[in-house]
């Protein structure tokens, strides 16, 4: 029967007087092609404002099942590879073959065959592979947790900042996350798993073995966090902030003395031997940053304890400094800087 319609729509056109379901199969493949690009621009603007940039969300955007290990980061030349790969599975139209400046699909990806895939160029190992070792250390807090649904670059950090501390026996390290990445969540399945592992198995002080330290505004909203989504007893883990350390509960802590400095009196703060922490956390600790401040000083006066001065448990005192901005110049990375205890040859 021929059309009423003087102008019929082209063949595999999207037709707006039929449903989906009555839709050519042209339309329908244009349509999903469509979809399929939109969903592109979309990971690809997400990669580059490094809002996605792990394996299992960027196949998550393009509708791939990638291998373990699903949270390890990816590169550039190996996103233009899924995202052909994803374009070749929707379209089934035979791959095409890779010049020599294309890249191939990555391994973890590739589809299943009798022959394996390719292996990544090795200029991109030292950026895609994460350390060894790290992938070792268990993350049920996270992972099993029906409480809390981790993302793969939080599963990943977590994981790092275990290694760092247990394996290279770091001092202090640098979380460096923007905001609303979840820090809160990535510090408390670290703690859970230092504790899991044994960090503060020989901590033979009767105070807190681990001091988090943090805003005044969002103290209470960190101890919830903390309890009810870690189970992280607070008689363990104390949280506080800058201010308190210099009021009653601050004294446990630290001490105030007054020195004579060129005829000026001077305050300096200086950490008790007996109730120095295992573990200290300074949450947003961009405040740290001004080194003539009160919080900065106090914060330098724990790099300041020694084996000397504080006996052998001063040089187990690990510090996590965590902040979307922790500092813009180079004097303002006097306090981490120090912390590390990294050594300078001259």
């Amino acid at each position: 029967m021929a059309s009423n319609n003087p102008n019929p729509p082209p063949r595999g056109a999207w037709n707006s007087r039929r449903t989906f379901a009555t839709q050519s199969e042209e339309a329908k493949r244009e349509f999903a092609l469509r979809a399929f690009e939109s969903r592109v621009q979309i990971t690809r603007m997400a990669f580059l404002t490094g809002r996605q940039t792990n394996l299992f969300g960027v196949c998550a955007g393009l509708g791939l099942k990638p291998t373990e290990p699903a949270d390890r980061l990816i590169t550039k030349d190996e996103l233009t590879a899924l995202i052909n790969l994803a374009r070749h599975n929707l379209t089934h139209k035979p791959e095409p073959v890779a010049s020599a400046s294309a890249p191939s699909a990555p391994a973890p990806v590739a589809p299943a065959s009798t022959t394996q895939a390719p292996e990544a160029p090795k200029e991109m190992e030292q950026i895609v592979e994460a350390p060894t070792g790290v992938h070792e250390y268990p993350l049920p807090e996270l992972t099993d947790n029906k409480k809390v649904q981790p993302f793969g670059f939080q599963i990943r950090k977590t994981r790092e900042m275990m290694h760092k501390v247990l394996v290279e026996k770091r001092r202090a390290i640098l979380l460096l996350s923007g905001t609303g990445s979840g820090k809160t969540f990535m510090l408390g399945a670290t703690i859970c798993g230092l504790f899991r592992e044994g960090f503060f198995a020989d901590y033979k002080s009767p105070m807190w073995p681990v001091l988090y330290v943090t805003k005044a505004s969002i103290v209470a909203q960190t101890e919830d966090v903390l309890y009810n989504l870690f189970k992280l007893d607070p008689r363990k883990v104390r949280v506080t902030n800058i201010e308190q350390l210099r009021a009653t509960m601050g004294k446990i802590y630290i001490k105030e003395e007054t020195v004579i400095v060129q005829g000026q009196e001077h305050i300096i703060f200086k950490w008790h031997k007996m109730t120095m922490p295992r573990l200290v956390i300074w949450d947003e600790s961009q405040v740290l940053k001004n080194i003539d401040s009160t919080q900065s000083r106090i914060a330098q006066a724990l790099n300041d304890a020694n084996e000397f001065t504080h006996g052998p448990e001063a040089t187990k005192t690990v510090q996590i400094f965590s902040s979307a901005t922790p500092f813009m110049r180079l004097v303002e990375t006097k306090c981490f800087a120090v912390a590390t205890r990294a050594s300078i040859d001259i």
